[in-house]
């Protein structure tokens, strides 16, 4: 298996060690060895990331006296590495299901004593096979006033509808106003998600 850079280096380290999994567990401070063997076959038999494993990493580190200019090589490799393979997957999903998704924007306000703070909720409106998006404007254009003008048949718990946005691809989406104009064209990057640290 490939190591992520960052799982690269633990091994790096653990087979300069030349300490078996007990000695080295023993170094780090682990009393119980299942609860430290799992932070091993996490990274070296599942190449997690997960920031579960992050302290176990950081630890190990500062034993061994890592310097900290390898450490952060070693993360921002790491992380240039997930972003790539998740720019790969979303490729790959755009061709599997070449459409675009034009979406309802609504805005809800939570009830309690913090109701200023907002959350956005979507619908899907309209689905169209992908093409070159400008050719859908008019089209596009045309669907949001028509909705506007029927606006209560579309009204739902959030209230009122507040933008549309088209999803052009999994890199990139239009933002439309509620009269059909077109007011944005965001560019998206791909994120690690809340439980990638390391």
């Amino acid at each position: 298996m490939n190591l992520y850079p960052i799982n690269t280096l633990v091994r790096k380290i653990t087979e300069a060690s030349v300490l078996g999994p007990h000695q080295l567990l023993e170094k780090l401070g682990y009393k119980n060895f299942n609860k430290g063997k799992r932070h091993l076959d996490a990274i070296f038999l599942h190449n997690s990331v997960s920031k579960e494993h992050r302290p176990f990493r950081k630890k190990l580190f500062e034993i061994f006296a890592v310097p900290p200019e390898e450490i952060e090589q070693a993360r921002a490799e790491t992380r240039q590495t997930l972003v790539d393979l998740a720019n790969r997957a979303a490729a790959e999903k755009d061709q599997a299901n070449p459409t675009m998704r034009l979406e309802a924007v609504f805005e809800i306000k939570p009830s309690g004593m913090h109701g200023h703070m907002f959350q956005h909720a979507l619908s899907k409106v309209w689905e169209f096979k992908r093409m070159e998006p400008t050719m859908f404007i008019p089209l596009i254009t045309a669907i949001i006033r028509q909705r506007q003008k029927n606006s209560q048949l579309y009204a739902t718990q959030y209230g009122a509808e507040l933008a549309y946005r088209l999803c052009v691809s999994s890199f990139e989406r239009w933002i439309f106003d509620v009269n059909g104009n077109l007011t944005e064209k965001q560019s998206i990057s791909p994120t690690l998600g809340p439980s990638v640290d390391f």
